[in-house]
């Protein structure tokens, strides 16, 4: 019994469908731009959007007719749909393009407008295929500090080090100015500090140390300037 014709076409049409949907597997299984997340998405996203249906709605305008394995999304839409902006995602395919990861083609519609269409170049992205078992190996883990063994002079039980008492005292003693007891005895207080008053301020006159002379006297009522009042007792 043989194969009806419609048959064969669905055959065609899952086959492509399901080589175009593998695209974005296959880069999901490579190791292309690794760490750097935002950039693979934008690739991922062109696979998936690898138009996978010939009866699909295609551009108006365009004079190209085979879309399946074609992403015609613009480049906001892709924008849109990875969170970010359009100018990356027109960095991303001019890096994807020089990479030869992906294929370009181009066309101006009626109204002057370009487009520009994508398909993922599989021989190239299988190149970049993760080796069988990668998952199985195992990765080295960022060390998180501190040493497995300790060191010579660390202070651990039984170390000599960690049993220094106070006839052990520090290999570098602190300086005089950082003691804690001063050194000298004289040093509560400076001896430009002492409370005897300097000769021109002393309170005693050569007038009043001569009974004979007398004493002057200030007067006004509770007055105190100098020159009021000079008498004689």
């Amino acid at each position: 019994m043989g194969i009806s014709k419609s048959r064969i076409i669905k055959m065609v049409q899952e086959s492509k469908n399901r080589l175009a949907f593998s695209d974005f597997i296959a880069v999901g299984e490579s190791d292309l731009y690794d760490y750097d997340v935002t950039r693979r998405a934008v690739l991922k996203e062109i696979a998936f959007m690898q138009q996978k249906d010939e009866d699909k709605k295609t551009p108006e305008g365009s004079p190209f007719t085979d879309y399946v394995g074609w992403c015609w999304a613009s480049q906001r839409y892709i924008a849109a749909r990875v969170g970010t902006t359009d100018g990356y995602v027109q960095q991303s395919t001019t890096l994807f393009e020089k990479d030869d990861v992906i294929e370009c083609r181009e066309w101006t519609d009626e109204w002057g407008t370009n487009h520009t269409e994508y398909r993922i170049k599989r021989e190239k992205v299988d190149e970049h295929k993760r080796p069988e078992g990668h998952l199985k190996k195992e990765r080295k883990r960022p060390r998180r500090g501190g040493n497995k063994s300790a060191n010579t002079g660390s202070f651990r039980p039984g170390n000599t080090a960690a049993n220094k008492g106070a006839d052990h005292p520090p290999s570098q003693p602190y300086p005089a100015m950082l003691t804690a007891v001063a050194s000298h005895v004289h040093s509560r207080t400076p001896a430009t500090f002492t409370a005897v008053l300097p000769p021109t301020l002393t309170a005693v006159s050569d007038t009043a140390a001569n009974e004979a002379k007398g004493v002057i006297g200030l007067g006004g009522s509770g007055g105190r300037r100098a020159g009021a009042g000079v008498g004689f007792f």
